[in-house]
């Protein structure tokens, strides 16, 4: 097994601006900073801690359709639906990413974070199925009974 070779840390200049405490994810070796949820820091330890590792372990999932199977996709449909109704925080940072669809994209090192200030130098990317994977990853949901693909199109057909 691999070191691991990062740190989760407070980050006192975040906090400060956000009003609330907000943590960042750094190299221990460097101290460069790994994720920082596109500038805004996360919640929690937890949450920097599960986003980083998903990104380190899975990168991007497939975002291959859904089945053709039709009974197939209607659960991977209904599953979406519920988990959107049950999770208003997915859904509100859903509505936010599709309203500012062209400020969401890669940070300059090629990391999966969002970000809808300090635009400069940054790869434009459109709202897509691979925003939902990274809002997704970014609130610690990473193992769902559907594709990100599957609860992109929910959210615009019901959302």
């Amino acid at each position: 097994m691999t070191e691991k070779n990062y740190e989760v840390i407070h980050s006192n200049k975040l906090t400060q601006e956000m009003n609330s405490d907000r943590y960042i994810v750094v190299d221990t070796l460097s101290g460069e900073i790994l994720a920082d949820a596109n500038g805004w820091g996360y919640l929690s330890k937890e949450n920097a801690r599960r986003a980083y590792e998903y990104m380190l372990n899975h990168g991007e999932k497939d975002m291959k359709q859904p089945s053709t199977d039709e009974e197939k996709q209607f659960e991977e449909y209904t599953a979406a639906r519920v988990f959107l109704a049950k999770h208003p925080e997915i859904d509100n940072a859903l509505l936010n990413a599709a309203s500012y669809d062209t400020f969401y994209d890669y940070d300059e090192n090629g990391g999966y974070t969002l970000s809808i200030h300090d635009m400069s130098d940054k790869k434009t990317e459109r709202f897509s199925p691979a925003i939902v994977d990274r809002i997704l990853a970014e609130y610690g949901y990473t193992d769902l009974d559907f594709s990100p693909y599957t609860l992109y199109k929910v959210f615009f057909k019901f959302g």
